[in-house]
């Protein structure tokens, strides 16, 4: 954080996320869809995949005018890909023991 903080640059954290997003959540998440089928680890992914597009724009400065910017943009993303964690979320919940067939298990 305080790499961060202190010279003021937001790409220590656009990197920090990248690899907490896209390396350990995508993985991860990939790993248990792969296994098991299961519909809440899919929302996650395409959360994942909406968190990488708003960087993408963010990073490039990629604007639609200058009353609708690439932050203005990045965080509608970024939104969105709340919208799939909390969905995502909401069916692991329903369904903590999801398993698609029995070839498919985790243990």
């Amino acid at each position: 954080m305080i790499i961060s903080v202190w010279p003021l640059n937001f790409y220590f954290v656009v990197g920090h996320s990248a690899y907490g997003l896209v390396i350990v959540m995508a993985s991860f998440q990939w790993y248990v869809y792969y296994r098991t089928g299961h519909k809440g680890s899919l929302q996650f992914l395409y959360a994942v995949i909406w968190s990488a597009l708003g960087a993408l724009i963010f990073i490039n400065q990629w604007a639609i005018s200058k009353w609708f910017n690439h932050i203005d943009i990045g965080h509608v993303l970024m939104a969105m890909s709340s919208w799939n964690i909390y969905k995502g979320a909401v069916l692991n919940l329903q369904q903590p023991n999801y398993v698609a067939d029995e070839e498919n298990t985790l243990a």
